[in-house]
């Protein structure tokens, strides 16, 4: 499994401020290709998502393409810190092209149910092009969690 860590990169975390969160994503389905092949080169990216419904202005994880598939699968998995303000991400899932990536879909995720209690999610998260769609666009599993505590960095 690739793994990349970001928090060998962080020095002297408060926290009370913020908390290690963990993306594994496993694998997706794609419903309707969007290459003339009949296939899509898919690939995932997460990011915050503010009070206000925007994107939070960075991506925090992005995953490699997986050529000439409907059915990607990546088991990557990348260890970020965010603030314990944000309750709220975004999942994409995007076909790479030579001149212009094409947008699939995304679904918004609750991460404030995580906690001491609760420190994971495992699910298929249903991608849809439009917020208030009906008809999906395919679905990306990934399992988000919550490390309980951060390791020395210094």
């Amino acid at each position: 499994m690739e793994t990349k860590d970001k928090r060998v990169e962080q020095k002297k975390i408060d926290p009370t401020k913020y908390d290690v969160i963990s993306f594994n994503i496993l694998n997706a389905t794609v419903l309707e290709a969007t290459d003339p092949n009949g296939l899509s080169d898919p690939y995932v990216r997460i990011g915050k998502v503010k009070s206000d419904s925007l994107f939070a202005s960075r991506w925090l994880v992005e995953t490699e393409v997986q050529e000439k598939t409907l059915s990607p699968t990546w088991n990557y998995m990348e260890e970020v810190i965010i603030g314990k303000d944000i309750d709220r991400i975004i999942i994409e899932l995007w076909d790479k092209d030579t001149f212009r990536n094409d947008y699939i879909g995304r679904a918004y995720v609750d991460i404030s149910e995580l906690s001491d209690y609760k420190s994971f999610i495992n699910q298929g998260f249903k991608i849809y092009k439009n917020e208030g769609d009906k008809k999906e666009a395919g679905t990306v599993w990934v399992i988000i969690s919550k490390s309980a505590t951060f390791s020395d960095s210094s």
